[in-house]
């Protein structure tokens, strides 16, 4: 497998992460989102880190990292508004 190959499979698993991080970070009852949303999000932080290209503009890596920052924040919001 090439180093392209194994870089785009990186982000997209990044993506995947991110984006069930981004859909299930506000779920504050019952701690669903300490067992649920925070372990798939550090897993798709450590993906998008290994899938990162050094000097490069890599937009699979740039949409992980927004929609991993995105559902942190929504995360914090929905805990300061739901208590």
């Amino acid at each position: 497998m090439t180093n392209h190959k194994k870089i785009f499979r990186y982000n997209l698993i990044a993506i995947g992460c991110a984006s069930i991080f981004f859909l299930t970070s506000w779920m504050w009852p019952y701690l669903m989102n300490l067992f649920i949303a925070y372990p798939i999000g550090l897993i798709g932080l450590f993906f998008w880190n290994k899938g990162k290209i050094p000097d490069q503009k890599n937009i699979m890596g740039t949409i992980a990292i927004s929609l991993l920052a995105a559902g942190l924040f929504v995360s914090f919001a929905a805990l300061l508004l739901f208590r």
